[in-house]
């Protein structure tokens, strides 16, 4: 057995436990995300296919099950109710992308959700939407969520990973339960909706983000296992 495991957040280090291992072999050290992609301005509206002045919402990640885009897709009918012009683009491919087109076509969401497919400018995707939105059931960090947050961008995600140490409900972002459609359409409705609360959550998130996810700090936490390690020599 390795001396030491290191896990990317506190999630995965609870899963480490659980299935047995010694707690003086976990170490937690968070995954960062470098803030120089972040760097780039947000496309525009002309350039995603959408109208101005619209609410726009976003999502990135491939088109795979743990991902959960389903889960998304059945959330906007109830966001449509409350914001009949909003709009849902996801970054990403995947082998799920013909159930998931199916699925869009069977909920009449063909002119309301947009599949960019593979893309290599997802922080410039991310920046330009007003809500991001991670509907996963599962994730290790979930670095999509980091560059929202960095980003300054309002954040609604599922309780999935070590998301929960990124998004504080209510602080930094709405947190909702996972596969749990009509509770994730309620965090994108009311962040919607309470568009100074959501300003405040972002900024929030992306002081908290930029202060404890950088990847200086995940070189240090690196390099404090590394030297506890070299001490047992």
């Amino acid at each position: 057995m390795p001396d030491r495991f290191v896990a990317v957040s506190q999630r995965v280090a609870n899963v480490l436990l659980e299935f047995g291992l010694p707690q003086d072999k976990v170490s937690v050290v968070h995954s960062a995300i470098d803030l120089k992609r972040l760097e780039a301005p947000p496309l525009s509206r002309g350039e995603l296919g959408v109208p101005e002045g619209v609410p726009l919402l976003g999502s990135a990640g491939a088109l795979v099950g743990h991902k959960d885009h389903a889960n998304l897709i059945d959330a906007m009918p109830a966001v449509l109710r409350a914001f009949p012009n909003a709009r849902l683009v996801i970054a990403g491919e995947g082998a799920l992308r013909p159930a998931i087109e199916a699925q869009i076509a069977r909920l009449g969401l063909g002119k309301a959700v947009t599949l960019l497919g593979h893309r290599t400018d997802a922080p410039r995707i991310i920046k330009a939407v007003d809500v991001y939105i991670s509907s996963s059931w599962s994730e290790g960090l979930g670095t999509s969520v980091l560059e929202a947050l960095a980003s300054g961008v309002p954040t609604v995600a599922t309780d999935a990973g070590g998301v929960g140490e990124m998004v504080i409900d209510g602080q930094t972002g709405l947190f909702a339960p996972q596969r749990n459609a009509p509770a994730l359409a309620d965090a994108i409705v009311r962040m919607l909706h309470d568009k100074d609360g959501a300003q405040r959550m972002a900024q929030a998130g992306r002081a908290f983000v930029r202060e404890r996810f950088t990847v200086e700090r995940m070189i240090a936490g690196n390099l404090r296992v590394y030297d506890e390690l070299m001490q047992r020599v």
